[in-house]
């Protein structure tokens, strides 16, 4: 992957987590399409309010619906239809401990902080132990503190009873 391949998988990463800010920020988790649009090219992360791609993918994703069963991600602008954030939207806005009045700054940490502990436990997957054991989904190893502190564990937390799982794009 080039340079200005990362640099638009990190712009869409922005994005994306800006609509998710919005509609927490929104009257009961949501906004109007336009209102998404104009606030992205306010705020400097777009020049056109076609965000129809970054509405598909949440859409997909389960995190965001729109009120109204005929309106698509294409088609949402033309409607100016109302976007609702899911019950996994709410989700993952609370996991990334993403409150109310984070900045753009703090939402982008954040998202930055979850990736790299990700690519982590990816890696420890296929490493082995001292002792030559296997280090797998099984092992001690949780998440390294980033996420232990976005989840409210102690650092000496163990994975017994809970099973962490996410989804990639």
């Amino acid at each position: 992957m080039n340079e200005s391949e990362k640099a638009e998988v990190r712009q869409n990463k922005a994005v994306r987590g800006y609509i998710i800010r919005c509609l927490v920020k929104g009257y009961n988790n949501t906004a109007l399409t336009r209102q998404l649009s104009n606030a992205m090219i306010a705020a400097g992360l777009g020049i056109s309010p076609d965000i129809s791609k970054h509405l598909d993918y949440l859409e997909d994703a389960g995190y965001i619906e729109f009120t109204e069963e005929k309106v698509t991600a294409y088609n949402a602008y033309a409607h100016d239809a109302v976007i609702k954030l899911t019950k996994e939207g709410v989700d993952l806005a609370k996991a990334l401990g993403l409150p109310e009045d984070a900045t753009e700054e703090e939402v982008r940490k954040t998202a930055e902080a979850a990736a790299k502990a990700a690519e982590k436990l990816k890696e420890l997957e296929g490493n082995t132990s001292g002792e030559g054991e296997k280090v797998s989904e099984a092992a001690e190893v949780v998440a390294n503190s980033t996420i232990l502190s976005m989840l409210g564990l102690k650092a000496d937390a163990s994975g017994t009873g809970f099973h962490l799982s996410g989804r990639r794009r």
